[in-house]
């Protein structure tokens, strides 16, 4: 009868200090790419009319998060970052601040004026939930290559 084989590997505390260094500098590059690559989704899913939400876009990063923000204004100065997300109820009157009242020419080129309008609702593009989505599975994929780099599964 033969007795098996047994080793036991232990890791120091020299040795476990250099895995999470590995582990930290792979992290942080796997951070690093991933925000170059959202930078490019950002072309994808934000909605782009006249250019002021995707020029508003800015990207950055904590050592353990990436932090992603869009504060696009309008003339008047409204913030209209969040309603383009995830939109709004009508219904708001919309009164003139002048005598001439409200003129807008339509979609057909034809004329339009009144004292008060009602302002119609608006469906949200959910862009930063789904810029979420992609940041988590860019990053998963990003750890993934670097975990395999330094001799990971």
């Amino acid at each position: 009868m033969s007795a098996p084989v047994t080793i036991q590997m232990r890791f120091g505390k020299d040795v476990l200090q250099e895995i999470w260094r590995l582990t930290e500098e792979a992290i942080q590059r796997a951070i690093s790419i991933t925000v170059s690559r959202l930078r490019e989704m950002a072309r994808i899913y934000t909605p782009e009319d006249t250019g002021r939400l995707l020029d508003s876009f800015q990207i950055s990063t904590t050592p353990q998060s990436i932090i992603m923000k869009w504060t696009a204004l309008s003339p008047e100065g409204y913030n209209y970052a969040h309603v383009a997300d995830v939109g709004r109820s009508g219904g708001v009157p919309i009164v003139a601040k002048t005598p001439r009242g409200l003129i807008w020419k339509d979609k057909a080129g034809g004329w339009h004026r009144a004292k008060q309008v009602t302002q119609g609702a608006m469906a949200g593009k959910f862009f930063s939930s789904t810029m979420k989505l992609e940041a988590r599975g860019i990053l998963i994929e990003e750890l993934r290559k670097e975990i395999a780099l330094i001799g990971g599964p």
